[in-house]
C-alpha cells in the first residue's frame, strides 16, 4: 500500500512541476518520478515523510568545480548472466518509415525508463522485437540507454534508489541483434545521487571510451496521510560526470544550484559536449571536459527558439531552431564560436519536430509529417506519414 502510495505521489508531483516549469517556445517532456516495484514498503516506512532525495552531507563544491575520483581498485568489467527472455508472441505492428532505419542503423533499444523491465532489442525498419536483454538481478531496471556509434555497443543505466546509487552496464549485440554480452562496469560507479530529468541523460563517445551522465541531488518529495509536495527547480543541484569506463576515472561537474539539463551528446573526438539548459533559461551550451568550462552557444536569436542539436564528424553543432518565419537549422562551429550557415526550412511551422539527426553529409530533421535532408548544397523534403516511428537508441 506505501508503495502504490509513494508510485501515485511521485507521480503526480511529476506532474505537476511540469506544469510550473517556465516554458518558452516549446514544451519539455520531463522524467516522471516513479520508484519501481523492487523498491519495497521498508525502505519508506521508517517515516511518514519520505526524502527520495537529499543532499549529501558535507557537499560544498561550488559550480564549475572539476571532481576526479578514479575506483581502479574494482573489476573494470563483470560478466552478467545471458539468459535471454522471449519476446511476446504478438511482435510490435512494423512502421511504414522508421528514422533509426534511415541512418542505416540495423538495431534499436527500446523500453529504457519503466523500471524493472527488460529493454527490447527491435529490428529498426520493422519494428519487430528480436530479444530482450535481461535486467541484472537485484536491480530497478534500466532507466538510460546510449549507443557507442557501432550499432552493436550499447550502455545502460540501472538506479538503486534505495542507496542513490547508478550502476552502468555495457551491452554487446551479435550481428544478428541477439545480446553476445552484458557486463556491469563496477568502476563507473556512482554514489550519492539519482538521475536527473529529462530524456538523453546518458551519452557515450564514439567507441564508447567516454560516457557522460547527469545526477541530481536536492528535490525532496514529501508524503504525508494528506498528500504530498516537491521542491521546487531551485533546490537542485545537478551534475555532469564524465566517465572512464574502463579505467573508472571520473569527472564531477557541479552546475549552479537550481539549473536542470538534458539532452547530452558528444562530439565524435570527445573533446566537447553539448546539452540542453531547461531552467534557469532555455538554450544550447557546451562543456570543455578537459577544464569543465561551460559555455553558452549563441545561435542568432531568442534562447527560447533553441529545440535540439547533433554534433558532426567535422566538430561542427548542428541545431534545430524554431522563429517567427518558421524552422532552421544552423551550423555552428565550436573552433571558431560563430554561426557558419542558417537554413531555414520551408513550410515548417509546426513545433512538433525530432532532430537533428547527423547522417553522414547530411543533417536529418523530421518536422510534422516531413523529413527534411540538409547538406552544404541542397535541401531535400520527403513525406513520410502519419505511422512513422522515431523512438528508441542505436
Amino acid at each position: 500500500m506505501i508503495t502504490e502510495l509513494l508510485r501515485e505521489a511521485l507521480n503526480d508531483a511529476a506532474a505537476t512541476v511540469e506544469h510550473v516549469r517556465p516554458l518558452t517556445g516549446r514544451v519539455r517532456r520531463r522524467r516522471r518520478w516513479v520508484i519501481p516495484a523492487a523498491v519495497t514498503a521498508t525502505a519508506v516506512t521508517a517515516a511518514m515523510a519520505v526524502t527520495v532525495i537529499s543532499t549529501r552531507p558535507g557537499d560544498v563544491t561550488r559550480p564549475g568545480d572539476v571532481i576526479r575520483t578514479n575506483e581502479g581498485a574494482l573489476p573494470s568489467e563483470v560478466p552478467l548472466p545471458m539468459k535471454e527472455s522471449r519476446p511476446p508472441a504478438h511482435a510490435p505492428t512494423a512502421a511504414r518509415w522508421t528514422l533509426a532505419a534511415y541512418t542505416d542503423a540495423k538495431y534499436v533499444l527500446v523500453g529504457a525508463g519503466t523500471g524493472g523491465e527488460p529493454v527490447a532489442v527491435n529490428d529498426a525498419a520493422t519494428g519487430k522485437q528480436i530479444a530482450q536483454v535481461p535486467v541484472p538481478p537485484g536491480s530497478t531496471g534500466y532507466w538510460d540507454t546510449a549507443g557507442a556509434g557501432d550499432n552493436r555497443t550499447f550502455f545502460l543505466t540501472s538506479v538503486d534508489y534505495k542507496r542513490a546509487i547508478v550502476s552502468f552496464y555495457r551491452l554487446r549485440l551479435n550481428a544478428d541483434g541477439h545480446p553476445q554480452q552484458l557486463s556491469e562496469l563496477p568502476r563507473a560507479t556512482l554514489h550519492n545521487g539519482l538521475q536527473g530529468e529529462g530524456p538523453q541523460l546518458l551519452a557515450a563517445t564514439n567507441g564508447g571510451t567516454k560516457l557522460a551522465y547527469v545526477t541530481e541531488t536536492g528535490a525532496e518529495l514529501t508524503i504525508t496521510h494528506g498528500g504530498s509536495s516537491m521542491t521546487d527547480d531551485a533546490k537542485i543541484r545537478e551534475r555532469i560526470h564524465i566517465i572512464d569506463p574502463r579505467t573508472g576515472e571520473q569527472q564531477a561537474i557541479s552546475l549552479p544550484q537550481g539549473t536542470v539539463i538534458d539532452e547530452l551528446v558528444w562530439a565524435p573526438d570527445g573533446r566537447a559536449l553539448a546539452f540542453t539548459e531547461e531552467t534557469p533559461g532555455n538554450g544550447l551550451r557546451t562543456l570543455d571536459p578537459a577544464t569543465g568550462a561551460i559555455r553558452h552557444v549563441d545561435l542568432g536569436g531568442d534562447d527560447g527558439a533553441f529545440r535540439a542539436a547533433d554534433i558532426g564528424s567535422d566538430g561542427d553543432i548542428v541545431a534545430l531552431t524554431y522563429r517567427a518565419d518558421g524552422n532552421h537549422l544552423v551550423w555552428y562551429s565550436l573552433a571558431t564560436s560563430k554561426i557558419t550557415r542558417d537554413v531555414r526550412l520551408e513550410h515548417s511551422h509546426t513545433d512538433q519536430a525530432v532532430g537533428p539527426t547527423i547522417v553522414g553529409d547530411a543533417a536529418v530533421v523530421v518536422i510534422g509529417n516531413t523529413m527534411y535532408r540538409v547538406t552544404r548544397t541542397s535541401v531535400r523534403t520527403r513525406h513520410v506519414g502519419h505511422d512513422i516511428d522515431l523512438e528508441g537508441t542505436w
